[in-house]
């Protein structure tokens, strides 16, 4: 609470409604804090693990061949988690065979 709050119920003496209000309106906000917090925490976590296996993919020794033209079909998405590949294949190997 601001100090103008406190200083409002020590001198007003208000209602327990009027307190129960304030409270609720501060716990309104400190949710509303809390979940943008936890949401800007799993942007953190992805882009670490995005981080993590770049450097885990720069160890891999990398050759340029020269190939025939070919149509390719790619995605680029970056995933929160390793188990959610295995999930996304298979809905680009749906999209394909239509």
């Amino acid at each position: 609470m601001s100090l103008e709050e406190i200083e409002s119920i020590l001198h007003d003496n208000p209602t327990t409604e009027k307190v129960r209000d304030m409270l609720n309106a501060q716990l309104a906000v400190a949710e509303s804090t809390i979940n943008e917090a936890q949401r800007r925490r799993e942007r953190i976590v992805t882009r670490l693990y995005s981080l993590e296996m770049d450097e885990a993919s720069s160890s891999h020794e990398i050759s340029l061949k020269s190939v025939n033209m070919f149509t390719v079909a790619a995605v680029r998405e970056t995933m929160p988690k390793v188990e959610h590949i295995s999930q996304r294949w298979n809905e680009i190997f749906t999209m394909i065979a239509e």
